[in-house]
């Protein structure tokens, strides 16, 4: 059974990671998670995007977790996106799931979700 998250909706720990795909690092993140995320109590659905970098000093690491509400239709389109992937724990993976979740700009950074409509960002707060 994976970790619970305290939802931000009902405040209940009950927000659950059900789909993931490993995203090519990036110019800033050594790692990236993109998670459909969504809560067994209240049926929220939103999008987490875990990040991590190693970088730095060898006795450090910085790291984020956030969470971004999505509308139903949205979060299933998400669904359907990560589960073509034959391989969602390779970062590597050449899928058009990795192609279409791990653009990224110019300055190659990671902008796969700038084109997903996004609603309020929230922290992924793991319960204990």
């Amino acid at each position: 059974m994976s970790a619970a998250f305290r939802c931000p909706q009902c405040g209940e720990c009950a927000l659950e990671i059900t789909a993931s795909l490993e995203i090519p690092p990036d110019r800033d993140w050594d790692e990236i998670t993109l998670q459909l995320v969504g809560c067994l109590h209240c049926r929220l659905g939103a999008l987490g995007v875990y990040q991590e970098t190693r970088r730095g000093r060898l006795d450090s690491e910085s790291w984020s977790h956030t969470g971004y509400r999505l509308d139903p239709p949205d979060a299933q389109r998400i669904d359907e996106i990560i589960s073509r992937c034959p391989r969602p724990h390779d970062s590597d993976c050449l899928c058009s799931a990795h192609l279409e979740l791990g653009r990224t700009n110019s300055r190659l950074q990671w902008d796969g979700i700038a084109h997903l409509p996004l609603m309020a960002y929230f922290k992924m707060e793991m319960c204990r």
